[in-house]
């Protein structure tokens, strides 16, 4: 997958956060954020790249790569256990494994739990008809577990990132 931004990564020094000079195909560490959560990561230092459409033209994001694994369920296909399906094609795919799993472990019982029959939240038949789905549910999942350990086990994936460190913290290895 291309990047968006269509400027040139420059392969030039960065400066890190105690102001020592990072030189292009450095070992980092990067501090990033993203969703309320900080993350100290390993990886390289490839250069800057002017950001397109920022209101100061002359700001440069770091541009750094990290190794990562990806751990995905995978048959002994190579297919992959699919959660969602965006087209027509990996709808098929569902379809087809949603209907091997529940042949094996029986309906999702999902969680729509949600005031049934009018029950109060906390009152003894809200309580009662809780215990009755968290008991079939517990079962479901320990025999979908069971099927999809078996069929699709877990597989990791060597990959490289590329990231955008908009606030540039990183510290030389």
């Amino acid at each position: 997958m291309g990047s968006r931004n269509l400027n040139p990564i420059e392969a030039i020094p960065g400066v890190e956060v105690f102001g020592v000079p990072v030189h292009p195909g450095q070992a980092i560490a990067m501090a990033t954020k993203s969703g309320g959560c900080a993350n100290i990561n390993k990886g390289r230092y490839l250069g800057q790249r002017k950001t397109s459409g920022h209101w100061n033209k002359d700001f440069k994001c770091y541009i750094v790569e990290q190794d990562l694994v990806r751990r995905e369920r995978t048959n002994a296909a190579g297919e992959e256990w699919l959660h969602y399906a965006y087209g027509e094609k990996e709808q098929e795919i569902y379809n087809r494994q949603r209907d091997a799993l529940a042949a094996v472990a029986g309906e999702d019982p999902g969680y729509c739990f949600r005031n049934k029959n009018n029950h109060r939240y906390g009152s003894p038949e809200y309580i009662a008809a809780k215990k009755i789905w968290r008991a079939t549910y517990d079962e479901y999942a320990s025999k979908r577990d069971a099927w999809l350990d078996e069929h699709y086990p877990y597989k990791s994936t060597p990959y490289v990132r590329r990231s955008t460190l908009w606030l540039n913290r990183i510290i030389k290895l």
